[in-house]
């Protein structure tokens, strides 16, 4: 029998992996819609630990005895993620540990469908902060702001063809509105309809949606920017994102490393001699630390070697060329497999939102 690698996932087998999940996620979790966050993390665990068959009974066995503990982990990161907005914000460890709690809890309370559980999370840990801070009025600031965001957050996550500087506070609005991407979307809403855009240009239909979608997201970037968001690909104006994208395809292309690298022969021969290793980039991460600077993580998830993570310390110059300031290898990923005989202490490691509390919940 054949093992599941990440270069045997067939179509047929992912459709029978994500029908399951599907199915329990429905019978189990009721009102939620995690099913494309626990079938990714389904999908990790086939890939590290094959199974022996792919028949789709197996399939269907594996998913259901993993679903507890990929639950558990699901809702362990979406704490994470508010944790981290609150302390963004707040830079107070409990009290973004409290609102991160309150959010999951009125996650799992919550009887009415939700559809993009991202989205609700950032929403709600939203409302939680604002409703913090106006009961302690020594924080009024932190609450005008907080306040002043909500209606962007809002657009930013439910609108894909639209954008509102209406909650921006004064100096962020003067930067957008200083922008020449406001003063190109100005032009482009001023017709009523995206045909006669295009008529007036003088394009095709599709050259002007193309058009409208990056002067949205060029807004966008700097909306979330301005706001304090540091991380995700939502950061990158269209054309950053165009340019991490070429880098990303070039980055196989030995002889094109030279040109990122400038005057560093010693970490271009570093370069080289570590990604001869990997073929693909399987996924990639982005955050911001300076004005125009970044981490570039890159994962590559090998048959031979396991998981190879690079961090790039990159620079996007004004014309949106990538230069490479510095690079490692995060070598301690996969070293420490766990052995087969491993048991973990039931007082270490448990989970904080536990598969039994969840559904019990879930359930009242």
């Amino acid at each position: 029998m054949k093992n599941i690698e990440h270069d045997y996932m067939s179509d047929a087998m992912y459709g029978q992996i994500l029908k399951s999940v599907t199915k329990l996620t429905a019978e189990r979790l009721k009102y939620l819609n995690p099913v494309e966050d626990i079938a990714n993390n389904i999908l990790i665990r086939l890939l590290k630990k094959p199974l022996s068959s792919d028949s789709d009974e197996m399939l269907h066995e594996y998913v259901e005895s993993a679903f507890p503990r990929v639950v558990e982990d699901v809702f362990d990161n979406y704490q994470k993620i508010s944790f981290r907005y609150c302390l963004k914000k707040t830079r107070e460890q409990e009290l973004s540990e409290d609102i991160s709690q309150d959010t999951i809890m009125q996650l799992l309370l919550s009887r009415h469908p939700i559809k993009n559980v991202n989205a609700w999370l950032f929403q709600v840990t939203h409302n939680l902060l604002c409703s913090f801070f106006e009961r302690n009025t020594r924080e009024k600031n932190l609450l005008e702001s907080l306040q002043n965001e909500a209606k962007v957050l809002q657009q930013l996550n439910t609108s894909e063809d639209s954008f509102n500087i209406e909650g921006l506070s004064d100096a962020q609005k003067t930067e957008i509105l200083a922008d020449e991407s406001y003063k190109k979307y100005e032009e482009m809403i001023s017709f009523e309809s995206v045909r006669d855009y295009a008529a007036s240009m003088n394009v095709g239909l599709k050259v002007a949606q193309k058009r409208k979608g990056q002067i949205i997201r060029n807004l966008k970037s700097k909306a979330l920017i301005a706001m304090g968001w540091r991380a995700d690909q939502e950061i990158l104006s269209y054309n950053q994102y165009v340019a991490i994208q070429r880098f990303l395809r070039e980055f196989f292309n030995q002889g094109n490393i030279a040109k990122y690298v400038k005057n560093n022969e010693e970490m271009h021969e570093e370069i080289l001699s570590a990604t001869q290793r990997i073929a693909e980039v399987h996924d990639w991460g982005i955050s911001m630390f300076g004005e125009n600077q970044f981490r570039l993580n890159i994962f590559h998830l090998s048959e031979e070697e396991g998981p190879i993570n690079f961090t790039f310390f990159i620079t996007l110059n004004e014309r949106n060329n990538v230069s490479i300031d510095s690079f490692k290898e995060n070598k301690l990923m996969g070293m420490f497999p766990e052995p087969a005989n491993f048991r973990l202490p039931m007082h270490l490691g448990k989970a904080l939102w536990d598969y039994e509390k969840i559904i019990s919940i879930l359930t009242q």
